[in-house]
């Protein structure tokens, strides 16, 4: 092996297994919609992986966030009136 290659492998410390989680539910907080979804879809394939129920977590959470919005939401149905503003 290469001495540079040598020095990089070194350089990464190991991480726990809580570390590892922690680290991977901030990456999965900083994917767009469409990369969670990618994500999900590719842990689900995984056996029993405690980082599909991350990912499955933060999509529940963006989800009830958005329906939470929608709630609080005003109507956007116009109502017609006669005459207008003169």
């Amino acid at each position: 092996m290469s001495p540079r290659l040598c020095a990089e492998l070194a350089a990464i410390k190991p991480l726990t297994a809580s570390e590892a989680r922690t680290e991977y539910a901030a990456v999965v907080h900083d994917m767009t919609d469409e990369q969670l979804a990618r994500e999900i879809a590719r842990v689900e394939a995984l056996p029993g992986c405690e980082f599909r129920r991350l990912a499955n977590e933060e999509y529940d959470a963006r989800q009830f966030r958005a329906e939470l919005l929608a709630a609080m939401a005003p109507p956007t149905r116009w109502t017609a009136t006669t005459g207008g503003n003169r």
